[in-house]
């Protein structure tokens, strides 16, 4: 059967908090929770699912949702019958959903706003971007002669990472912007259910804090998922997102194939018209899910850490089993002589291990 695409938007109606396993651990000590700015693949992987379920039942009147045995073989041909495992290399069955894209951040004019590479700083003289000069690189010699560097970090790293780049895919223009441009950010107190004294009362350890985001006006988060196309999606909806459940506004609209590409050939060819750079390096475009980095000289990345909880709804009772494992964080860069590849198309076909080629200008 064929399939068709479609472009999903999330527009945050409320402050959210997206968490992992870095953010706030399972270590009762910690009192401060700190949020991702942008959904995780895996978040939108799940809310996406969940959705196909209510236009199953909203359009074509099938009741899909919960656990009704009656009506799992339905379920599994609509969505499949797991969640998201990263131990699996093989592309997992997700039913009438093939694929998704990196999730981005866009504004109303198609702007792109990508996180600034961890190894540039922009010019004072304008916007150009380069390599931060901060670093001293060195030669050394690998196994068969091949040459290779690695680089040595100063301790002032003028602000390395932080803040977005803005992408205007007409001219291919690039500028540097301040993420309180992007998001407004607020810090809320909560309450540890679980840590109560002996008479059943709250104590001072059960309230920490938590960081929550939200988009400016104007702003918001896009995909693109291939679906069947016998697959028909509203066109809105209120979806839930986060440890939360905050809620964000899901906009659909048809999509082609030529517009998943272009998008990512317009911010390809921007990052390379803007960047100058003496060595070739791959920009994550996405979170990177690799199991080693064997082939890479060296990369200047940030690691995340998450805790998969994995569903079998074809086990008895449901079975739910927990993998911690590790992400490269979006706008991690990698160098290597070789060129980029990672062999995990189970993470490929939901949006992760997308990267950008930049070899700049002299």
């Amino acid at each position: 059967m064929g399939t068709k695409w479609y472009k999903i938007g999330l527009t945050p109606v409320e402050y959210y908090y997206l968490g992992s396993e870095q953010n706030f651990r399972r270590d009762e000590s910690l009192y401060f929770a700190e949020s991702e700015q942008i959904p995780s693949q895996t978040t939108v992987l799940g809310m996406l699912r969940y959705y196909m379920l209510k236009c199953a039942r909203d359009t074509a009147g099938e009741n899909l949702l919960g656990f009704d045995d009656a009506k799992k073989a339905d379920r599994e041909l609509l969505i499949g019958s797991r969640s998201f495992d990263f131990s699996s290399r093989e592309a997992q069955d997700f039913g009438k959903l093939k694929r998704l894209t990196s999730v981005q951040l866009v504004n109303q004019d198609g702007h792109v706003f990508l996180k600034r590479p961890y190894n540039l700083v922009c010019n004072e003289n304008g916007p150009e971007l380069s390599e931060n000069r901060n670093f001293k690189t060195y030669k050394l010699e690998k196994d068969g002669g091949n040459q290779a560097y690695f680089t040595a970090f100063s301790a002032k790293n003028n602000g390395r990472g932080q803040g977005y780049l803005e992408i205007n895919p007409a001219n291919k223009q690039v500028t540097l912007v301040d993420e309180a441009t992007l998001f407004s950010r607020s810090i809320r107190t909560r309450v540890n259910k679980g840590k109560r004294t002996r008479t059943g009362g709250k104590n001072d350890d059960a309230f920490f804090k938590v960081e929550m985001y939200r988009l400016r006006p104007g702003y918001h988060f896009q995909f693109f998922a291939e679906l069947e196309e016998n697959v028909e999606l509203d066109r809105s909806d209120i979806v839930f997102l986060g440890g939360y459940k905050s809620a964000f506004k899901l906009s659909v609209s048809p999509s082609t194939e030529k517009e998943v590409t272009d998008f990512k050939a317009d911010i390809a060819a921007s990052l390379n018209q803007s960047i100058v750079t003496e060595n070739r390096f791959y920009y994550a475009l996405s979170e990177i899910y690799v199991e080693g980095l064997a082939d890479v000289d060296f990369s200047v990345n940030q690691k995340r850490y998450f805790r998969n909880l994995e569903t079998q709804y074809n086990k008895q009772r449901y079975k739910k089993r927990e993998n911690l494992g590790v992400l490269y964080d979006r706008a991690s860069v990698f160098y290597t002589t070789n060129r980029f590849e990672i062999d995990h198309e189970n993470s490929s076909q939901i949006g992760l291990n997308e990267w950008i080629e930049v070899e700049g200008k002299e």
